[in-house]
């Protein structure tokens, strides 16, 4: 049976979120959506309305939504000069059939190469939309084939609208999450200390994990959970102030269940668990293995389950990893970790179980501090 919305016409998925404000620009100068005080035109509910938005800089909270608002006009254009000094457009990651740049501090966009499949892409909105009200999840703004990247010449704006229809590219706006990756925090800007203390992992990091994939796990599956996926907040309060994010490999658990014999491989090798090796995925158990093996890098153990990619080889050799590498790892938390990596899927705990579980020795803990305070000291 075909997917309804892989039919419909792609203007009905990125049109169908009520918080977006469709905007029909009056000026011709705001090409490169990112003029600080322009003219437009509001369509609300049928009435045309002009206004003027000025955006003021020193207000964060108000140029952000000014950015925002205006980054979800209908279409609209974005122009990336990379060769522009004092450019605040930045490039964020590249992959295989895309690029992310840095729009502003809250927002960003993924643009598609000419190779990418407009499926993938409509794809990856339906995710983004059903998981919008998700925190620490990146949200939907707007879709656009109206992107330019470092043209030739870095004239003015009016290049982004003479330019040859094969010049512009697709992209998908969204909600940034600033901060750095957990790969970039720990081999480029050393954010993060390595080997991570246990307490830091099982405590703070784990936890905030867990939140989120409780609810993502409410409608799907992440599916490539990795260090360069986990983004450690610039604001955080501590080392569970994360978001996940590239949701491109998300399969919702309804898509799952129609492929439940087999299913596609996808993930990075060094994470997959032994049901996706054997293209037999259940989905949410394996972003559990995959968060184990991120909590396991972290804890001192990168160049084996990384490098070597010792447990996609041998899934079974992760009590063996624990006791050569970690020893210094509590009983309690390294129980708590094996359980992550039962080779049976079914038996593996969920993040609700897991986040139990960790309240669990949590408290115990505290008990034990209270009960004898010199200890503790």
């Amino acid at each position: 049976m075909n997917d309804p919305l892989e039919e419909s016409d792609e203007s009905n998925l990125y049109n169908s979120s009520d918080n977006i404000m469709r905007v029909k620009s009056t000026s011709s100068s705001i090409g490169s959506c990112d003029s600080s005080n322009y003219s437009q035109q509001v369509e609300e509910g049928g009435e045309k309305k002009k206004f003027k938005m000025s955006i003021n800089q020193n207000d964060e909270d108000s140029f952000n939504l000014a950015m925002t608002r205006l980054y979800a006009q209908e279409d609209c254009p974005v122009y990336i000069d990379l060769k522009e000094k004092g450019n605040t457009k930045t490039l964020l990651g590249s992959g295989a059939n895309s690029d992310v740049y840095g729009l502003s501090n809250k927002i960003a966009i993924k643009v598609y190469k000419n190779k990418a499949a407009q499926r993938k892409i409509n794809s990856e909105m339906r995710t983004l939309l059903l998981l919008k009200d998700i925190p620490n999840v990146p949200k939907f703004i707007n879709y656009t084939k109206n992107v330019m990247v470092s043209p030739e010449s870095s004239n003015d704006s009016q290049l982004l609208h003479s330019s040859s229809a094969g010049a512009f590219q697709r992209g998908l706006i969204m909600e940034r999450f600033e901060g750095v990756d957990l790969f970039d925090a720990l081999m480029n800007t050393r954010e993060i200390k390595y080997p991570c203390p246990e307490e830091t992992i099982m405590e703070e990091f784990l936890p905030g994990c867990l939140k989120i994939l409780k609810n993502v796990h409410k409608v799907g599956s992440h599916r490539d959970i990795k260090l360069e996926n986990i983004i450690l907040k610039k604001d955080r309060k501590n080392f569970g102030d994360v978001a996940f994010i590239d949701f491109d490999t998300f399969t919702s658990n309804e898509n799952l269940n129609m492929h439940s014999t087999r299913s596609k491989r996808v993930g990075t090798k060094a994470y997959i668990s032994p049901e996706d090796k054997q293209f037999r995925s259940r989905g949410t158990p394996s972003d559990i293995w995959a968060l184990g093996v991120v909590c396991l890098s972290l804890l001192g153990a990168a160049e084996v389950v990384l490098n070597h990619n010792a447990l996609y080889r041998h899934p079974d050799s992760v009590k063996l990893i624990m006791d050569k590498v970690l020893k210094h790892l509590s009983n309690e938390y390294k129980q708590l970790l094996l359980s992550m990596f039962d080779k049976d899927c079914i038996k593996r705990p969920d993040a609700s179980s897991l986040l139990i579980s960790l309240n669990k020795i949590k408290n115990k803990a505290n008990e034990a501090q209270q009960n004898n305070p010199q200890q503790a000291d």
